[in-house]
C-alpha cells in the first residue's frame, strides 16, 4: 500500500531501533476543547465494527393503503433504530456509535417503502483492533 501511494521511502532511511514512539494528532472530536485542555494523552485505541442491516416490508400505494394494512419497512427500521439506541445507550459510557447511512427503496414519495438498509457503526476500546468491514444482516 505504501509503495502504491509513493510513501514507502528508501530502506536506508527507515528506523531500525527505538526506545519510544510519539505520534502527534490534532483531536478530531470536541473533548479537549470542551474541558478547556490544550493537550491530551491517548489511553487506548478503539476497535470498530460496522453492521449493515436490511429491513424488508411491502410496497403499496401511500394514499390508498390504510395504516393498519401497511408493512412499511421505514417505520419498522425506525422502531429498530430507536430500540438499538435504548439498548446501546446503557451498555457503557465509552461506547460510541452511529447509524450513518440509510437507503430507502423504492424512494418514491407516493409509495410505501419495501426495503430499508442502514448501517450501525460502533467503536469501543474493548472491541479490539478490527479491520473495518460491514456485516450484512
Amino acid at each position: 500500500m505504501l509503495e502504491a501511494s509513493g510513501y514507502k521511502g528508501e530502506a536506508g532511511n527507515r528506523l531500525k531501533e527505538a526506545s519510544g514512539y510519539l505520534e502527534l494528532h490534532i483531536e478530531q472530536g470536541p473533548v479537549l476543547e470542551g474541558e478547556g485542555l490544550k493537550i491530551g494523552v491517548v489511553e487506548g485505541v478503539v476497535g470498530m465494527v460496522c453492521y449493515e442491516i436490511e429491513v424488508s416490508g411491502e410496497s403499496d400505494h401511500a394514499g390508498t393503503t390504510p395504516m393498519v394494512m401497511r408493512r412499511d419497512a421505514l417505520f419498522a427500521a425506525n422502531d429498530i433504530i430507536a430500540e438499538l439506541r435504548r439498548e446501546l445507550d446503557v451498555l457503557d459510557s465509552d461506547l460510541v456509535y452511529t447509524m450513518g447511512r440509510m437507503q430507502v427503496l423504492p424512494n418514491i414519495h407516493t409509495v410505501i417503502p419495501n426495503k430499508v438498509t442502514f448501517t450501525l457503526e460502533a467503536r469501543h476500546k474493548k472491541i479490539g483492533s478490527h479491520s473495518f468491514r460491514c456485516t450484512r444482516y
